[in-house]
This record gives structure tokens, C-alpha cells and sequence, in this order.
């Protein structure tokens, strides 16, 4: 029996330019999670990839922004390697397109459920409404795992906009607006956060960063001199912990032009 679980995390930046080049490239992939693919209504309703089944969740209220998909493996499913029981929006705010929740049966035994995240952003530190905002999704978010999965097995992913400390080198001399969860009230939130889930983070930093920016002057040259942040990160509760033999996890910087983040890559060998 095929036990080997393989999934990816990646924030697009975008999806509709990039669709034929996921669709050629990830075909050993089983389940692509996608974050910010800031497709609008139609297109969320359209079958966009020849090689996987794919489920968007949309920002409704603006369209072309934020919004998180699943894309299930035609020959995972055909094999019945995955079988998708379910999958749904999780709205817990004002604001739709940043959660979506899938149920799989992987090899027939394992039930696992996969929380795509992209979290809230804080862009000026004085901006009060957007800290509330992000406390009280993190808040939310909390409550809604510690409450639903208690005694299921749960994979957590996506783009969190949150470190859990703040690289003190990270520069960039051309970006207007601080990066992606680097105020301290962001870090202070995100620790909070893992504190009371218990979720066991699986991105042990070892040199590489999951998020370049490319608001510069000259490409990729915060990729080239290592100037990066944690922001994205998979993580497992202890229930899923206990069904895997091992499990092997890298950051795919061979894909470093697709995006200003670079995808997650989890393959999981399960007992």
C-alpha cells in the first residue's frame, strides 16, 4: 500500500497567470493548497486545471482579492490514494476568502481534515481597526480549532502574515510599507496563537525563508542576499502526529520566480 502523503503550501500571489504552469509542474503533488489566488466569482466557478479537481473560496465582497483553493490530484483520486468526503468555507468575521476547510480519507484508513489559511495583515502600526481585526481573527480562529479537533486529525497551512520573531536584518530600502507580520503586536498575536492550539509547527527555520519581497529596484535581490520572514508555516496536531512514521518538509526554492513566497512542501509517510 502507497502511504506517502505529498502536499504543498503556496501563496500565489495571483493565480490566473500561473495555472498552466502549477498544472504541468505539480503532478506528483497529491493536495496543492493555494492561498491569495485572488480569483473573482467566475472564475472560481470554472474548471481551470486539466490534471486536478479544484475548489476556490472567493472574496465576495471584493472581488480579485484574497481567496484560498484546494487542488486534489485526478490520479491520487482515481487511484483512491485521496478521497475528498468534504469541502467548505470557514467564515469566522466580516470577511470571506481567508479559511477553507477539507475532510480527506487518504489510503482508505486516514481521516484528516486541512485547515488553507491566509491570515490578516497589519500594513501601519497606528491602523487600530486592522490590529483588531487580526486579534480577534487569530481569537477566532483559536477557539474554532480547539473546539472542532480536539480528538481529529488536523493539518494547519497557508500564509499566517505572522513570525514568530522578527529577523532584526530584514531590509528593504524601496518598501514603503513594513513586510508581512513583522510588528511585534503581529509576533505577540501569532505566539499566542500556537500557545493555546498546541499546534506542533512543522517549519524549523534552517536558512530559508518562506517569503522574498520583490518590491525592490533590482529582482529577486532580497532572495539572492537571504533578506526574508517566516510568514507561511504547515503545522499538525497532536493527533496527527501520532498516525506518522516520518514525514520530510522543505521549502521549494527552485520556484522562487512564481511568487514573492515560496511553496511548502510536506510528504508525509503514515504508519
Amino acid at each position: 500500500m502507497i502511504t506517502d502523503f505529498k502536499i504543498i503550501s503556496l501563496n500565489i500571489n495571483g493565480l490566473r497567470q500561473k495555472i498552466d504552469f502549477i498544472d504541468e509542474n505539480f503532478i506528483h503533488i497529491d493536495v496543492l493548497c493555494i492561498q491569495e489566488s485572488k480569483l473573482n466569482h467566475h472564475l472560481a466557478n470554472t474548471k481551470l486545471f486539466k490534471n486536478f479537481t479544484d475548489f476556490h473560496i472567493t472574496d465576495t465582497t471584493l472581488p480579485g482579492q484574497k481567496g484560498v483553493s484546494f487542488l486534489f490530484n485526478n490520479r491520487s483520486i482515481k487511484n483512491n490514494k485521496i478521497q475528498i468526503k468534504n469541502v467548505e468555507e470557514i467564515i469566522l468575521d466580516d470577511n470571506h476568502g481567508r479559511l477553507c476547510l477539507c475532510n480527506l480519507l487518504i489510503n482508505n484508513i486516514y481521516d484528516i481534515y486541512i485547515i488553507n489559511i491566509y491570515a490578516h495583515h497589519i500594513s501601519n502600526i497606528k491602523d487600530n481597526i486592522k490590529i483588531k481585526k487580526k486579534y480577534n481573527f487569530y481569537n477566532l480562529l483559536t477557539n474554532y480549532i480547539n473546539h472542532n479537533f480536539k480528538n481529529k486529525n488536523l493539518i494547519i497551512l497557508g500564509d499566517f502574515n505572522a513570525n514568530k520573531s522578527r529577523d532584526k536584518e530584514f531590509i528593504c530600502p524601496s518598501y514603503k510599507k513594513p513586510p508581512p507580520g513583522f510588528y511585534d503586536v503581529e509576533i505577540n498575536i501569532y505566539k499566542h496563537f500556537l500557545n493555546n492550539t498546541k499546534l506542533i509547527n512543522l517549519y524549523e527555520f534552517k536558512g530559508i525563508y518562506s517569503y522574498y519581497s520583490q518590491r525592490t529596484k533590482v529582482p529577486f535581490i532580497m532572495l539572492k542576499h537571504n533578506k526574508g520572514l517566516s510568514v507561511d508555516s504547515i503545522m499538525i496536531n497532536e493527533n496527527t502526529k501520532q498516525l506518522i512514521k516520518k514525514y520530510k518538509f522543505e521549502i521549494l526554492k527552485k520556484y522562487y520566480k512564481l511568487s514573492d513566497h515560496l511553496p511548502l512542501y510536506l510528504k508525509i509517510t503514515f504508519f
